[in-house]
């Protein structure tokens, strides 16, 4: 806007600093659990994410045998970036100036909101994209969806308590007669398909997501000993964030996606963090001005870019749970 009147550079780049600092002071949730650079420099509108096949020896049966031969088969995703910013009315210049401390009213509020942003992003654009965007080894571009086979269904109760001594599977309850929550029989179905995926875990627990009704549905599980449920009080309590070979990390409610078409039914996820890449550039522009339009009062804004994909949907499984709402 011509004529405008704007702060200091010097105070601007502080501004933008404490927004990522705040952030830094009230973390988010997800993204110590991914592989995230915040800090992400390259330039284009997309960065791109390579992987390949498998490879098995076999037996050489006599000296002069065929040499074995084959491809690796190689895929390239592509995440690109997308825009988002954010704009706050902050009042007279004294206002604007306080901008440069991290304790700033408005200056925290927009930190927090990046943060929580992050956690959105990482969720909705990743762990349950319903499908990611890869480049074919002819330069085409294809969708490839999520696989039904990594989903663990409402009603699977395969690994139920006692199936190994003889004990009757247990009647599933139908809608109405009763509620498939999160359970510890679906916790075991979702490690095992995890684990045919035959994916890496360079030292990584399994993270399984779950909100605070999952945890008390859970509580009401008779499968679970005196010591599970003591372990759960204390996952609730916040003491612990490791059970049943698994770090369990808690979202913010109503951040877990309802499953398509239905009303009491939520996905919740068994991932893998080394396979959900996220970037986030530093911001990309921030501004501090006097709004002529906005009677000479003055306006903080920021707007950056981030990217997100899934390396290997195999390192993914969808939980399918319900609740009582």
């Amino acid at each position: 806007m011509a004529g405008e009147e704007r702060l200091e550079p010097g105070k601007v780049a502080m501004f933008a600093q404490n927004i990522q600092h705040v952030g830094q002071q009230k973390k988010n949730r997800l993204v110590p659990y991914v592989d995230a650079d915040l800090a992400f420099s390259e330039k284009g509108d997309r960065f791109t994410d390579e992987t390949f096949g498998l490879s098995e020896p076999v037996e050489a049966l006599t000296d002069w045998a065929d040499s074995p031969e084959g491809t690796v088969d190689q895929y390239r995703r592509v995440a690109f970036g997308k825009m988002y910013h954010d704009g706050k009315y902050v009042g007279a210049r004294d206002n604007a100036e306080k901008l440069i401390s991290p304790k700033a009213p408005v200056t925290q509020a927009m930190g927090f909101g990046r943060e929580r942003h992050r956690d959105k992003v990482i969720m909705q654009r990743g762990i349950f994209a319903p499908s990611m965007l890869e480049i074919t080894q002819d330069g085409d571009y294809q969708t490839t969806v999520f696989p039904s086979a990594n989903t663990v269904p409402v009603d699977d109760i395969r690994f139920y308590r006692g199936r190994a001594d003889g004990v009757a599977k247990p009647t599933t309850p139908l809608a109405g007669d009763g509620l498939r929550l999160l359970s510890p029989a679906k916790v075991r179905a979702a490690n095992s398909v995890l684990a045919k995926g035959e994916d890496e875990t360079f030292g990584f627990s399994p993270v399984i997501l779950y909100e605070v009704d999952d945890l008390n549905g859970l509580l009401t599980s008779e499968e679970l000993t005196d010591g599970d449920l003591t372990m759960v009080k204390r996952l609730e309590n916040g003491e612990i964030n490791h059970w049943m070979g698994c770090t369990w990390v808690k979202v913010d409610p109503g951040s877990l996606p309802r499953v398509p078409g239905q009303t009491n039914r939520f996905y919740t996820a068994m991932f893998l963090p080394p396979y959900l890449a996220y970037k986030d550039r530093p911001l990309v522009t921030t501004r501090i001005v006097e709004r002529a339009d906005k009677s000479f009062n003055w306006y903080a804004y920021y707007r950056a870019q981030d990217f997100v994909l899934r390396r290997r949907d195999s390192a993914f499984v969808w939980i399918e749970i319900e609740r009582a709402i």
